[in-house]
């Protein structure tokens, strides 16, 4: 039996406050599906599954399901780039980008070096060493460690 699944989609900014808890991980782009993957530990393994979405979750470049369809479970290993949605253009021809992210899996003890090691490492890495029922991963940016409690990614920060 596994853990409590992290919730993967995207923020809006009229969410209710109880839905922003701290197993959400939420992105501010328009590429990611509101509900789109999970990511949770069962028997010591890190899976990750697309609930549905239409841009689709992919781990190496490969898509785990067809748009709108729920995909099996995939193991996680460490160095796996995993990417949200796709990169499209509306109808204002705004463009709206994936979010992309690479897995690092380490130690509990070594949690704290992360933040410098990965200083200057893109895209941004979910490291999932503490990830169980008592804490949550942290997702290392070039700012920074950021809890993934509620953290909100800047659309198109940078372009």
């Amino acid at each position: 039996d596994g853990d409590t699944p992290l919730r993967i989609g995207r923020f809006i900014d009229r969410q209710a406050v109880n839905v922003l808890a701290s197993d959400n991980l939420t992105f501010k782009s328009k590429a990611v599906s509101w509900a789109h993957a999970e990511i949770w530990s069962d028997n010591g393994k890190i899976k990750i599954k697309d609930t549905k979405s239409s841009g689709g979750t992919f781990v190496n470049d490969l898509r785990l399901s067809p748009a709108d369809s729920e995909s099996i479970p995939h193991e996680l290993k460490d160095g796996d780039i995993v990417q949200l949605g796709v990169d499209y253009q509306d109808g204002t021809q705004e463009v709206h980008k994936s979010v992309k992210f690479t897995i690092e899996m380490d130690s509990e003890s070594q949690a704290d070096t992360h933040a410098s090691k990965y200083a200057f490492f893109l895209p941004p890495v979910l490291c999932l060493s503490c990830f169980s029922s008592n804490s949550i991963p942290y997702l290392y940016t070039p700012a920074g460690v950021l809890s993934t409690s509620n953290y909100e990614e800047e659309e198109n920060k940078g372009e």
